[in-house]
Formats: structure tokens, sequence, C-alpha cells
């Protein structure tokens, strides 16, 4: 092969390279701020005057190997989160450990997410643990371990395996949890969600903080594209 032919088809390979990797910051940089636009929708669906506490991009996450998020399985750190791995059996726990910093308050807690399977679920502890679950036929569910209560979401939605989705809970130091679930791109037929632990257990547990943890089951993967913790004045009163 000639030397200035070869000059050219290697040009011509290293501009299509170069091009490729500026559609993909560009990707990446318009998916960021598509994702901060959705936290921000339902943020402000859900409370007022929201304040971060620690959030955590996509970029943040790879750089760190999700070192904030303890679990008790294998990870992976991908251009799309971290994936957290279980063998078939397991049934390993993500623990948010910055849910858990500083005194009780008003906390909510945004995360983007794509489950490998339907089977898993977020649990918010203090005294108490209520949360969100998805049962048989895919429906997300609330739930209350103390007196063993669980109720399905009014909502169509249902969780499709390898799709995208957001979540936001909001809980208030008097036990109150709202939240809302959603499919990535189709926040319009996001499914409110709410419990009122007061109503259904007579004790005190607003003196610790919640701490937000995810269970699944294998053999599956969980991944956690971004996420983040903060602090809050009260409840839309017309959120759901």
């Amino acid at each position: 092969m000639k030397k200035s032919v070869f000059f050219v088809i290697l040009t011509i390979v290293m501009t299509a390279l170069l091009c490729a990797c500026g559609d993909n910051a560009e990707t990446a940089v318009e998916s960021e701020s598509k994702t901060d636009a959705t936290q921000q929708q339902l943020l402000s669906a859900l409370v007022t005057e929201p304040q971060v506490v620690f959030e955590e991009s996509t970029e943040s996450l790879f750089g760190n190997s999700g070192e904030n998020i303890a679990a008790d399985t294998e990870r992976e750190a991908t251009n799309d989160g971290i994936s957290f791995m279980a063998d078939e059996g397991e049934n390993p726990f993500l623990t948010f450990m910055k849910t858990q910093d500083g005194a009780p308050e008003n906390r909510a807690v945004y995360i983007q997410f794509k489950p490998s399977a339907k089977d898993f679920g977020f649990m918010l502890s203090s005294e108490l643990s209520m949360g969100l679950t998805i049962g048989e036929e895919n429906e997300p569910i609330v739930f209350l371990l103390e007196g063993n209560y669980f109720q399905p979401v009014d909502t169509d939605l249902r969780i499709e395996p390898g799709s995208w989705y957001h979540v936001v809970f909001a809980v208030d130091t008097r036990g109150t949890m709202r939240g809302i679930l959603c499919r990535d791109g189709d926040e319009e037929n996001a499914a409110h969600f709410s419990l009122n632990a007061a109503e259904l257990v007579q004790d005190d547990y607003t003196t610790c903080p919640w701490q937000l943890s995810i269970g699944f089951l294998g053999e599956a993967q969980f991944m956690v594209k971004s996420y983040g913790v903060y602090t809050f004045d009260e409840f839309i009163t017309d959120a759901g």
C-alpha cells in the first residue's frame, strides 16, 4: 500500500473515532441533563424547599466505584452507573450510607435505577421499616414490616426488567412516607404512593434518621445510575 493512501485511510479512521467520541460525550451530557430535569420534576411535585445533603452523578459513581453504597455482593463500575450482581440464591442489600448522616429531619431520597428482574424492594429503616416492593404481577406495593402491612399502589404502572426507572421517597419526622415511581421517559404515568406509619403503629420512631437500603434476589443485577439525598420543609399538599 502506498504511504499516501495509508495516511488518507488513517485520517478517515481517526476522524471517525473523534466524531464518535464527540457524539458519546454529547450524549452523556444530554443524558445527565435529562436526569437532572426529571429529578427536579419529581422532587418539586412531592416536597417544598428541597435542599441537597449529598448527591452522586453517574460520573462520580464511576470514579469511586460506588463507595458510598455498602453492598455484600460484587459490583462493576460502568459508564451507565454501578451494576451490583447477585448469584442464584443470594439476597444482597445495598445500603446508601449518606442517608443516615445528620439529625432526624424530613428527608427525601432520589434514585435512578435499572433492575434485571422484578424481585427487588426499597426499605427505609429507623425504629420502623417501611418502603416499596414489587408484587407477583410486577405491581408496586407499599409495606410496613411492623404489623405485616402490604398494600398495592393504585396505579397501572408495572415494572419491566431491563428498563430505567426514577423513584423519590420522602419521609417526615412524624413517620409519613410519600413517593413517586416512574419509568424513564414516561413521567406523566408516574405511580404516586404514601403510607402513614403513625396510623398503623403507635410508637415513637422519630428519634433516628431514616436509612435507605435496597434488596434484590439473585440471579440478577441491579444498576444505580445516580442518586441524591435531601432535606425538605413539608409535603406538597396535593401531591399524588
